[in-house]
């Protein structure tokens, strides 16, 4: 009999598949499937099922050391990770380091960049750059060889040259080159040319009262 006094059975609201929900299913209606709605740019639809039309949310903005791990989709967050952990997964090659990570983004293996003469490149390597250094100063009669990339290279002795010459520049990272020996003018000689050293023109002797010459004051020889 129609109407009557049968109050019925209240009975689970239908629950749908993934990427629907149950609309209207309240009092007396069991509802009706309808599709999880689409949202903007950036966004996406958080908790949408069951009973729930879900609300859109603004997708998860990495931070300046993190990055993108996941992306975000029409119904799944993006996520997050520290930059410092691709090191281990993906790690950049001798010379090189990831540049560019943070903010979503993954950045790029670099080849660690050149510095000018008379430096090299310290602390380039996973996620920096490195500064350009100056190559370390030797000891006096060695000269830096090798200091570039980032090596710093070692000291050396400076080169030989033959007699009567002199090696000059023979500095720092520079080698050098030999020299000839000056000549000095009148009644002097050079005294002390050769190896690092120029040289210096010094004042021949004089004979004293009773002596004579036996070798004249020329070149590098002393009067005798």
């Amino acid at each position: 009999e129609e109407g009557g006094d049968d109050k019925g059975l209240c009975m689970p609201c239908e629950q749908y598949a993934e990427g629907s929900y149950n609309q209207g299913c309240v009092w007396v209606h069991p509802g009706v499937e309808t599709p999880c709605g689409e949202c903007g740019d950036d966004q996406w639809l958080k908790g949408c099922g069951g009973l729930e039309a879900g609300v859109c949310t603004d997708c998860l903005q990495c931070g300046g050391d993190e990055y993108q791990s996941r992306p975000c989709t029409p119904n799944k967050d993006a996520a997050c990770a520290p930059c410092q952990g691709l090191l281990d997964g993906q790690p950049c090659g001798e010379g090189s380091f990831r540049s560019g990570c943070g903010s979503g983004s993954e950045g790029e293996c670099t080849a660690c960049g050149a510095c000018p003469a008379a430096e090299y490149r310290t602390g380039c390597g996973g996620l920096l750059g490195g500064t350009c250094t100056a190559c370390p100063g030797c000891q006096h009669g060695e000269v830096r060889v090798g200091c570039q990339g980032q090596d710093e290279g070692t000291c050396q002795p400076c080169g030989t040259c033959e007699e009567g010459e002199f090696r000059e520049g023979c500095v720092h990272v520079s080698g050098g080159e030999c020299a000839a020996c000056r000549e000095c003018e009148g009644d002097f000689y050079l005294s002390g040319c050769g190896a690092l050293e120029p040289g210096e023109c010094v004042a021949c002797d004089v004979c004293g009262s009773g002596e004579y010459e036996t070798r004249p004051c020329k070149g590098s020889q002393p009067r005798a």
